[in-house]
Parts: C-alpha cells; structure tokens; sequence
C-alpha cells in the first residue's frame, strides 16, 4: 500500500464558509479551469451562490474545503463527494497564480486523508487531456481505474 499522510509544512485545510463564495466562483470560472472540467460553461453568480449555499447547509454528503499556506491566504479549494457504494469523490482547484508549484498534489494529499480516515476509497475523475492534473493526482497515489474510451474522463482511484 503507497502511503500519502505525509507532513505538509505551511499549509492550512479549513471547511469553506459563505465568505469563500467569490473567491471560489472566481477560481472555478478562470478559463484554465473551466477548459478543463468535466463541465466547460461558465458559471452564472446567482446560480452558483444557490449551489455554494446548499452544500455548506444542506448537503451532509459532500464538503467544500480552503486551503491556506502559512500566512492564512488561500491557494486553493477542494470537494469531496461522498456516495453510498463506499467513495470519496475529490474535485481540486488551484488559484490561477498558484499553479505549476506542487500545490495541488499537497491539496489532494489532505483530501484523500480525510476520505481514508473515514474507510472510504478516494476516486478522482480527470478530463482527458487535462495533464497537470494527472500528473498531481498520480504522484499523490492515484492510478488509473477505469479508463472508457466512451466518457470525457479517465477515473482514478486511490489503490
């Protein structure tokens, strides 16, 4: 079994709240970021804030996480996705002037902790094509799981 708790110096994983609602829009609507997700459209504000909303009251299966380095600035945000057959779906992004520097693989480093200390599986799907990602979700312990040439996406899990 590969092992991924590692220490990770500096850096801080929060529970999102209301506040992080346009940092996150912003994040997620930066053409980097839209180009590719499984879901390339820009994202409406009122629509988005509705979905935020509803995951930090409603939503006891899926969480939305900040991360922050030592001097509590975010860098980045991810999503786990919980699902009744025992999975925890990670979805990752990085601040546009953040990328290309690590940051991601020690996001996902803590996320698949958290899914691992729960008894679930962490799983990720990556657009195909999307090769930082990859290479982030490969060196945190992930390898390819199911790979349909049919679906937009390669699914990798934590083995």
């Amino acid at each position: 079994m590969r092992e991924v708790n590692e220490e990770v110096p500096s850096v801080t994983l929060r529970r999102a709240a209301i506040e992080d609602v346009r940092l996150l829009y912003d994040w997620r609507n930066d053409t980097g970021v839209r180009l590719k997700s499984l879901n390339t459209e820009p994202l409406d504000w009122d629509e988005h804030v509705d979905w935020f909303t509803q995951r930090l009251v409603l939503t006891h299966n899926e969480t939305i996480w900040i991360v922050e380095d030592s001097d509590a600035d975010p860098y980045g945000s991810g999503r786990i996705l919980l699902t009744d057959d025992g999975l925890g779906m990670i979805s990752v992004v990085i601040a546009p002037d953040k990328r290309g520097q690590g940051l991601g693989r020690q996001l996902i480093v803590l996320l698949a902790d958290k899914i691992r200390q729960m008894k679930m599986v962490p799983v990720a799907r990556i657009v195909r094509g999307n090769v930082a990602s990859f290479k982030a979700f490969t060196s945190s312990g992930f390898r390819v799981y199911e790979d349909d040439p049919e679906r937009d996406y390669v699914e990798m899990r934590w083995l």
